[in-house]
């Protein structure tokens, strides 16, 4: 089949919410990069093809419709869809050959299966392609792509990168697990984003919460390497996004051009290792390249995902001219806002976190650059989290908190970030604890409880509603009940004191 129109669809959004009060985080005018990078593949290998984006999430932000109602624990939690509604795509709908859609989160699966039945339903003969991390997982104990074939999918890419996948489909390649593993070896064949099909301006919702002063939208994520060199149980990472690759500083350089001649300075870095390069030779250098040259440019950044800290201390010795060209600040360029990946601070630890005490002498030495914002990540709920292990965290988590305050003479806003250890389609997490009989929710059946924020597992002293419940007051412990009421009432980090 030829394919004339072809409609790249980003999905409504998902808000939970019991008893009056926000579940989950609710993100809506974020860049849709996945968008933006599957329109230009698709614009550089059939140039003749009409390509529209449609964003159902910041089309209709404000617009909410319940879908469901679960029984969780003895309460009840409200699902609802967030965004367009289907019928304010209809004609878009009717008028295309194809329609891709792309799900990363297992959360927005069931609203994803809505909206390719939806397109069934209005367009018989549209065919309709789903790709991402969790659309792309078939093993043994999930299928997330049988899930997706399930709900009328046509064609639901396996693994690999997208700008190579992608093509073979829409050309009318066999699609096969055989595809699976094809990814792009040279990062620098990566097209620039197609920012011409979409209003840049409505972009402009942080997922770490409000900008400070200087710091304006358009936001755009930047994405200069794919995998990670790491292979943590509950990172999906690894299994998802293939080896680790990164750009040449050339690449770079005409990315950010790109960027630039968009009007796009401020930058959300989201790379799953960011600093995964430093282990090949040359790598600290080509970072340092990398960092100077956004700075001369003028250029704002956050590191959303964080970073390996451990890479910041290398034999346990700072290496502060690298945290300097990192997270250097000075009101017009640099860096504003970092993410701090604690993940765990006790003796459940990943092999690759650094002691407590270490973490506090990084965070002392990123705090001398004048950082005005940090976003603390902690994760909770393994299932052999005990009270013991809780109180370590939320003793450690204060001091932490306390911390920035006394070095930054209060100067720098810092929110801690309490996540659930929620098992990801494709991760050792999800096997093991699949395999134990510790999901209390089947994914297929009830998605949106996966998230960092409703627990779905069964823990040896905590079930999974229990370990929602202390989540939540850990939370509150931690940032205090302002906080806790604009994160509840909104879903976003936007409490700024």
């Amino acid at each position: 089949m030829r394919y004339k129109k072809i409609l790249l669809v980003e999905g409504p959004g998902i808000r939970l919410r019991s008893a009056g009060k926000n579940l989950g985080s609710v993100r809506t005018n974020h860049p849709k990069i996945s968008q933006l990078m599957l329109a230009a593949t698709v614009r550089q290998n059939l140039p003749d093809a009409d390509v529209k984006i449609i964003d159902m999430k910041s089309a209709n932000p404000s617009n909410e419709t319940k879908i469901r109602e679960i029984d969780y624990g003895g309460r009840t939690i409200e699902v609802f869809r967030k965004g367009q509604d289907f019928a304010e795509i209809e004609k878009d709908v009717k008028d295309s050959d194809a329609m891709i859609c792309t799900c990363n989160f297992s959360q927005e699966a069931g609203v994803t299966g809505d909206l390719i039945q939806f397109a069934k339903k209005v367009n018989s003969r549209i065919r309709v392609l789903v790709g991402g991390s969790d659309a792309a997982v078939a093993r043994k104990e999930v299928n997330r792509q049988a899930y997706f074939y399930s709900r009328h999918a046509d064609y639901v890419a396996p693994l690999g990168d997208g700008e190579l996948v992608l093509p073979l489909l829409l050309r009318g390649g066999i699609l096969s697990m055989n595809m699976s593993g094809r990814i792009l070896s040279d990062l620098d064949d990566v097209p620039n984003p197609a920012f011409h099909l979409v209003d840049l301006n409505s972009y402009n919702e942080d997922h770490e919460g409000p900008l400070p002063d200087g710091v304006a939208p358009p936001l755009m994520y930047l994405e200069t390497s794919r995998g990670c060199r790491q292979c943590c149980d509950n990172c999906s990472t690894p299994f998802t996004k293939g080896k680790y690759r990164f750009m040449s500083q050339k690449r770079i350089e005409g990315l950010l051009r790109c960027y630039k001649d968009a009007g796009i300075k401020t930058l959300l870095l989201v790379e799953d290792n960011i600093l995964s390069r430093l282990d090949f030779p040359g790598g600290r250098q080509a970072v340092i390249e990398w960092f100077t040259r956004m700075r001369s440019e003028g250029f704002l950044w956050e590191f959303s995902n964080g970073i390996e800290l451990g890479k910041l201390a290398p034999n346990m010795k700072l290496d502060e001219e690298l945290m300097e060209i990192l997270f250097g600040f000075d009101g017009i360029s640099g860096c504003y806002r970092t993410n701090i990946p604690l993940e765990r601070v006790d003796k459940l630890a990943y092999r690759k976190l650094v002691p407590f005490e270490m973490n506090k002498r990084i965070l002392a030495s990123i705090l001398r650059h004048h950082v005005p914002m940090l976003t603390v990540g902690i994760i909770i709920g393994h299932p052999r989290e005990t009270r013991d292990s809780l109180d370590d965290t939320e003793r450690k988590l204060k001091e932490f908190t306390r911390l920035v305050q006394e070095l930054s003479d209060g100067k720098t806003q810092v929110y801690t970030c309490v996540f659930l250890h929620t098992p990801l389609p494709g991760t050792n997490d999800y096997k093991r604890f699949h395999a134990e009989g510790r999901l209390a929710f089947d994914i297929n059946e009830y998605p949106e409880l996966y998230n960092f924020y409703t627990s779905v597992v069964n823990g040896k002293e905590f079930p999974f509603h229990e370990m929602t419940k202390l989540r939540r007051e850990m939370a509150l412990q931690v940032n205090g009940e302002d906080a806790l009421k604009a994160w509840e009432n909104s879903g976003k980090y936007e409490y700024k004191k």
